[in-house]
């Protein structure tokens, strides 16, 4: 007996889409930094804090002054975004993150106001790794969140009720 295939939820959908965004931003962003002078990626952490009138010093110790931060955070949500997109394949989403990673630090050598670094390259991958042993950490409760949402959207008293209620102007005929 064959299989009828089940489509995803909308929830699922939803996420997922979201992750893909989350993906091409991370991505369209971590290009721009690792193209882009390192003065002029301070002056653009200085506008966007400024910008968002944020005025505790440890945010902007951590904005401007460790750039070694970044690349792990940066490239930790890109991972985690390609691992919420594409779930069953977290191998191919660790190695596309790591190769981009490794890209980008190679493309810095053809970059005059910028400097390839062995440690940066570290930093890239100690991000993907931490999203990737997050993800597998907290994966069984992504599964939990959705049956739960699904549950909810789908419950039969639920939808009796919406039923009864859209109807009920026939029987007072």
């Amino acid at each position: 007996m064959k299989a009828i295939a089940s489509f995803p939820s909308e929830t699922t959908l939803s996420l997922k889409l979201l992750a893909v965004f989350m993906c091409t931003g991370m991505a369209v962003i971590i290009a721009l930094l690792c193209c882009a002078p390192e003065a002029m990626v301070k002056d653009w952490g200085i506008g966007l804090l400024t910008a968002l009138e944020v005025e505790a010093p440890i945010v902007w110790f951590l904005v401007l002054d460790s750039p070694d931060l970044w690349h792990v955070f940066l490239f930790g949500m890109l991972t985690l975004g390609l691992l919420i997109a594409i779930p069953r394949r977290p191998y191919l989403c660790v190695n596309t993150a790591m190769l981009l990673g490794v890209f980008l630090e190679a493309a810095q050598v053809f970059v005059p106001s910028r400097t390839a670094g062995f440690g940066d390259l570290l930093y890239n991958l100690a991000g993907v790794s931490l999203a990737f042993f997050l993800f597998k950490a907290i994966k069984p409760l992504f599964k939990h969140i959705q049956n739960f949402l699904e549950k909810i959207s789908h419950h039969p008293l639920r939808s009796r009720h919406r039923e009864h209620r859209e109807y009920s102007f026939l029987r007072n005929r």
